[in-house]
């Protein structure tokens, strides 16, 4: 999954997690764990995204499962960042960076960096759906499990729901 953060990536995550077809893959947990081993940031950054791709290639079908969150309202973004519960290695607003971040940026870096994320999103080499997620995750899931699920129309047999951009 891909998206900026507080675009609803962990939000759907987790609802998919509860079909007995999908495993989910935190990027957000892996990156908080070597967090709490006195890894700097950027160095965990790296280690949980190099973990989390090793994780999806054991799993042949995250690469046919690629579903991307587009919010374009960045204020959107900021107040469902502001109204989580961060763990350390996410942002708890769009100016608030993660306790561990090296280097925090100005309001307007931030900003600058959301729009960036927004216009160019990182996502998996594959085919992608793409779903605007400003009304909620709640709002559609069914979507994305149609589209995911053979048993609800989909084309794969299970559902690889991968956190990448989660900070």
């Amino acid at each position: 999954m891909s998206g900026a953060p507080g675009s609803g990536k962990s939000t759907l995550a987790n609802l998919l997690a509860h079909s007995p077809d999908c495993v989910v893959i935190d990027h957000g947990l892996i990156r908080s764990f070597s967090l709490s081993t006195s890894i700097p940031f950027s160095q965990a950054a790296q280690l949980s995204y190099s973990f989390q791709w090793t994780l999806n290639q054991g799993v042949a079908l995250a690469k046919q499962c690629g579903v991307e969150y587009k919010v374009e309202d960045v204020e959107l973004l900021d107040r469902r960042l502001r109204g989580r519960a961060p763990m350390r290695s996410q942002r708890s607003g769009v100016s608030l960076p993660p306790p561990d971040a090296e280097g925090g940026g100005s309001n307007e870096d931030c900003h600058k960096l959301f729009q960036r994320c927004i216009e160019h999103p990182c996502r998996p080499e594959c085919d992608v759906i793409i779903v605007n997620s400003t009304a909620g995750p709640e709002k559609f899931l069914d979507f994305v499990l149609k589209q995911i699920l053979p048993s609800a129309g989909g084309q794969s047999a299970e559902c690889v729901a991968s956190n990448f951009v989660d900070s």
